[in-house]
């Protein structure tokens, strides 16, 4: 009977060749771990339905069957038939899940080739049926991971115009949305030639306003018709429609974060590893493969966090769009209770600090998170004097809140007093002639000014202090004189007496090392 194997340091990272898992952990968590990010990661897709579905099942248009789309649906079935009904042509959640369990599959096969083609018997479960199967489930793996990497055909046009000028992104793979090289025709035909609107792409159909405004009203209109004296707050509609793609959003942002903090962790231990070893006797020299691991980690992370705040950018701007078309949505009884003015105003001002507050929304519990983990990380590196840069911002926290209070205040004046300023120049445009017959322009003028005078007034306090504030962070790092005051230390020390060394140059033996 085989004794049970155990994840032994001594075979991964503290062995001088190249690392080897135990096979029992090759067959089990590299193959289950790839298997629950399907699960996990196909959630939201079964959530969202598809990028290019039309929010009805009676509308969404299926694929067309190619030997592609047969040949995935051999492996995953369940997921695949899901996707063509609902008119998807590519899956980052298939490729994903082909990419980890291909990577698995690699390292668990190396294992295999090695037990089997070793000149030394080793007792393991390895058989002629065993070395078959893996040998055959490898390549068919590999193959089903290059297929991933490939769009199917679809044919998702409303009209004989989105046809013809149909956006290339609906035809596109899932690498080729990742990597915005669908985009590459655009940008060439920029180069050649200024751009018109004729060049432009029709309009994606999941960006259409008729398409997300109806998941939009399944929150929206329950509210409005039952709607008491109390007035209705769009916030909760908002978050009850977009949960999803925030959440989602949110997930990538922490990803690249938490990416962007691996950099300077693998930057010192690659620091670690290319400085000299002194002293052999209590240091231990790392093997030469974990040079090679520390500069392809330090190679892949920053691309990774690249190509993630990328897609998180591109999909906060599309989560924006959609939230500033679902709201301003008036009709022609409503448009009466608002003045032209105001309409202007919540166009031009209030649309903006709304979405703002969405494209801000993640830094309310990342920031802290941020905070705690380069405390934590500075702290490793300077021990107790990392506790002057955090008292420093604590210290700033009620200076800051002050100023954002102050500063909300003086946002509310400003717009109210943009309100009364265009309500002014609507009321003198619409009434143009009668001023001019009776003179009254000048009147209306002054009128005009003095608000355009109370509202520059307001904006140029904002400036005051959002400067100030600019001031005070750019001053942070000259309040925390910890490293000058090492280094400052550090020259100041005594220096080598030049008269007591004495130099001959010998270019032949410049260095003589005696006894």
């Amino acid at each position: 009977m085989a004794k049970q194997e155990k994840l032994d340091l001594s075979h991964t990272w503290t062995t001088d060749s190249f690392p080897e898992f135990a096979l029992c952990f090759e067959e089990t968590a590299l193959v289950w771990m790839p298997s629950l990010i399907l699960f996990v990661t196909s959630l939201y897709e079964w959530h969202n339905r598809s990028p290019e579905v039309i929010t009805s099942r009676a509308s969404s248009h299926p694929t067309t069957w190619t030997l592609l789309s047969i040949t995935k649906i051999i492996y995953t079935i369940v997921l695949t038939i899901n996707y063509k009904k609902r008119g998807m042509n590519t899956s980052g959640v298939l490729f994903i899940f082909w990419l980890c369990l291909s990577i698995g599959t690699a390292v668990n096969f190396k294992t295999v080739l090695s037990i089997a083609f070793s000149e030394t018997p080793i007792e393991s479960s390895i058989n002629v049926f065993t070395f078959t199967t893996k040998s055959l489930s490898f390549p068919i793996i590999i193959t089903q991971l290059l297929f991933s990497c490939f769009a199917d055909s679809t044919q998702v046009f409303t009209t004989v115009a989105d046809r013809e000028n149909s956006s290339p992104e609906n035809q596109s793979s899932f690498l080729s949305r990742l990597t915005f090289s669908w985009f590459t025709p655009m940008i060439m035909n920029g180069y050649r030639k200024p751009l018109t609107t004729e060049d432009m792409w029709s309009l994606s159909t999941q960006n259409r306003t008729n398409v997300f405004i109806k998941q939009f009203n399944k929150h929206w209109k329950p509210i409005q018709n039952n709607k008491t004296k109390n007035a209705i707050n769009i916030f909760p509609v908002v978050l009850k429609t977009f949960w999803s793609t925030i959440l989602f959003n949110a997930c990538i942002q922490l990803v690249s974060t938490l990416l962007t903090f691996t950099q300077p962790l693998i930057l010192d231990r690659l620091i670690t590893f290319m400085t000299p070893v002194t002293d052999t006797t209590t240091a231990t020299v790392e093997p030469i493969w974990r040079g090679y691991l520390y500069a392809g980690a330090m190679f892949v992370s920053p691309v990774l966090a690249s190509v993630l705040n990328g897609q998180y950018d591109r999909r906060q701007d599309l989560l924006l769009m959609k939230i500033r078309s679902s709201c301003l949505r008036l009709s022609s009884a409503g448009r009466k209770d608002f003045a032209t003015g105001d309409i202007v105003n919540l166009i031009s001002a209030d649309m903006i600090y709304l979405t703002s507050f969405f494209y801000f929304l993640n830094n309310l519990w990342l920031g802290p998170a941020v905070v705690a983990i380069s405390t934590w990380l500075l702290w490793a590196q300077l021990g107790a004097a990392t506790l002057v840069g955090v008292s420093v911002l604590v210290l700033l926290i009620p200076f800051n809140s002050f100023m954002i209070t102050r500063e909300h205040r003086l946002w509310a004046k400003i717009l109210a007093f943009k309100d009364k300023r265009v309500a002014a120049i609507t009321e003198t445009i619409n009434h143009i002639k009668v001023l001019k017959l009776y003179g009254w322009e000048p009147a209306f003028m002054t009128r005009v000014f003095g608000h355009r005078a109370q509202e520059c007034a307001a904006l140029s306090s904002v400036m005051v202090i959002g400067v100030i504030s600019t001031a005070i962070v750019s001053a942070t790092p000259y309040l925390c004189r910890v490293s000058v005051k090492r280094m400052n230390a550090y020259l100041n020390a005594n220096e080598v007496n030049e008269s007591f060394v004495d130099h001959k140059p010998n270019q032949r033996t410049p260095i003589v090392v005696k006894n």
